[in-house]
Order: C-alpha cells, then sequence, then structure tokens
C-alpha cells in the first residue's frame, strides 16, 4: 500500500509542470494507493478539519474505513459546503493566489541572491510555498535560534530528514510586506554574525 499526501496539490507554480497524480501512474499502482487531499491548504481554510481520501480499490478502502473509525471525524457541513463551493466556483481566486505566490518566490530569490551571497535556495520552486534555503555556510549551530532572536520564524529542516543547521524552511505564503519585513529582519541576522 502507498499513501499519497497530495494536499499542495493545487499549488504548481510553474504552468509547464502539471501535477500527476499517484494513482494515475497504472491500475496496479491506483489500487494500491490511498490518495489525501484537502482544500485547506490552497484555500486556508485548516480550521474546517475537510479532507478527503481516494481509494479507488474497495477492499482497501474498506479497511481503511475500519482503521478509521472512531479516529478520523466526519466531514461538517460547513466544511462539505466549503470545500464544494472551492472546487466548484475558486479557480479564479486559485489562480491569483499563484500569481501572488510567484511574485513572493521571485521577490524571495532574487532577494536572497542580491543580498545574502551566503544563504542558498539549491532548486527551482516549482510548487507551494515553502523555501528550503541552505544555511551551511553561516556556520551557525543553530540557525532557526539565530533568526528567532532577529524576529524571524523558520522551520528546522531536520524534522524532513536533512542535515541539523544545514536548511531552514522559510513560508513565503503571505502578504508581501511581511515576506518584505522578513527579509530585512534575516538581513540583520546575518550581518550581525561575526566575521
Amino acid at each position: 500500500m502507498l499513501c499519497s499526501d497530495e494536499i499542495h496539490c493545487d499549488l504548481i507554480l510553474d504552468d509547464t509542470l502539471p501535477h500527476i497524480p499517484t494513482g494515475t501512474l497504472g491500475h496496479d499502482i491506483a489500487h494500491r494507493t490511498v490518495t489525501l487531499m484537502a482544500p485547506s491548504k490552497t484555500y486556508n481554510v485548516p480550521g474546517l478539519g475537510t479532507s478527503l481520501a481516494i481509494i479507488p480499490d474497495p477492499q482497501l478502502r474498506a479497511r481503511f474505513v475500519r482503521a478509521t473509525a472512531g479516529i478520523v471525524a466526519e466531514v461538517n457541513c460547513l466544511g462539505y459546503a466549503m470545500c464544494e463551493a472551492a472546487f466548484r466556483h475558486g479557480e479564479p481566486w486559485r489562480q491569483a493566489l499563484l500569481a501572488y505566490l510567484r511574485g513572493n518566490r521571485d521577490l524571495l530569490s532574487s532577494t536572497l541572491a542580491s543580498d545574502f551571497p551566503q544563504l542558498a535556495i539549491e532548486a527551482p520552486i516549482e510548487a507551494t510555498y515553502l523555501a528550503w534555503i541552505n544555511v551551511s555556510q553561516l556556520g551557525l549551530d543553530d540557525p532557526i535560534a539565530h533568526f528567532e532572536a532577529h524576529g524571524v520564524g523558520l522551520s528546522e529542516c531536520a524534522y524532513f530528514g536533512a542535515p541539523r543547521g544545514q536548511y531552514v524552511r522559510l513560508n513565503f505564503g503571505c502578504a508581501r510586506s511581511t515576506l518584505t519585513e522578513a527579509l530585512r529582519r534575516m538581513k540583520h541576522a546575518v550581518a550581525a554574525l561575526p566575521r
């Protein structure tokens, strides 16, 4: 069995790279796959607790239902209505969101390239709103604490398998003014390091 978390599938920033659902890679794969999705990332509604599982295989679906009984809540009426409205009528909003995220991504990338030669985004950000930034050249044992001391909250990438202290994750799914302020604070944080 394969559990495929495709919650960010609607947030592809590069128009030339379509999302390919795992379950479409072949009949055998589809019947061994549980695909998890939710409107919470794209439409910013995590508080409604609405998600879905796509399970083509009837036996696997029955096992899933048994295993989640009493653990996974039923979809509430408000969450269901929001999910339906988002997927039926939310495409113009989603396209505007993608354009905004592209602008934030480009601001982040260009600012790092021009103002932070010791920081790097090593691969193009093709989807979602999370940037992994290589901070290893700063020589910090705890880059998260250093940036937090300067008013910037970043995520530790060691939680996702990266070497501790080598990468931080920045969420650029925010107002452009917030991102600009975070980059200003990051600049002060880097400037405060001993040379």
